[in-house]
């Protein structure tokens, strides 16, 4: 049955748990959330710190990137961006960083499936910017829940764009909420699946029946 399961079913997020605040965030600040066992965070940061934050730089030199994470990485791996970059570490509670800081960034360039971060995120009310591969199976046109972009420039671009003129995200990120609230909330999900599963066994009891004579 497994490959009955639709792909909008696979993963979801208590949406209650998750305040809902756009506003009064702290300006010039970037978050960065994962796990650095998981391969694929290690290639973004690194990606993001080489070639991202140096553009973010020029036109906000006050920028900052907050790095939260368990397993964190070297240290040497942050050398070069000098005070740009705060190394917290793993958190007790998401939802204060979550809550606190201006833009979220999701520079992944590998991997597949629905990150449950953005949709944390999206929750929670702060504007994201990711990349395609970032948002797959959430986000396909930009700034419709979130900004997307694949090159360097681009990317660098909009995260400024964001912490320069913070209200103008405003209602991608109140789309954002509305579209975890009706697709992705774990209630919802629950009874979806519940219902994906009755449909199964509906389809096997009328394909396994015996029918009577003819």
């Amino acid at each position: 049955m497994a490959d009955r399961i639709e792909d909008g079913l696979r993963a979801g997020i208590d949406v209650e748990r998750f305040p809902f605040r756009p506003g009064e965030r702290e300006p010039g600040t970037m978050l960065f959330i994962g796990s650095f066992r998981h391969i694929p965070n290690i290639t973004a940061i690194e990606w993001f710190l080489r070639h991202v934050v140096p553009r973010i730089l020029e036109r906000n030199p006050d920028a900052r990137l907050v790095v939260v994470g368990s397993d964190p990485p070297p240290r040497d791996l942050f050398d070069n961006a000098g005070r740009s970059v705060e190394l917290v570490g793993f958190v007790e509670d998401i939802r204060s960083e979550l809550a606190r800081r201006a833009v979220f960034v999701c520079p992944i360039l590998s991997g597949s499936g629905v990150r449950v971060k953005l949709l944390e995120a999206f929750a929670s009310g702060i504007p994201v910017v990711s990349t395609r591969i970032g948002a797959e199976g959430l986000a396909r046109k930009d700034g419709e829940f979130c900004a997307l972009a694949d090159r360097p420039e681009e990317f660098a671009a909009k995260v400024v764009e964001i912490l320069n003129r913070p209200e103008q995200a405003r209602p991608m990120t109140e789309r954002a909420r509305a579209e975890v609230e009706t697709n992705w909330d774990m209630r919802e999900m629950a009874r979806r699946l519940e219902e994906s599963y009755r449909a199964v066994l509906r389809e096997k009891r009328r394909t396994t029946c015996p029918r009577g004579p003819a």
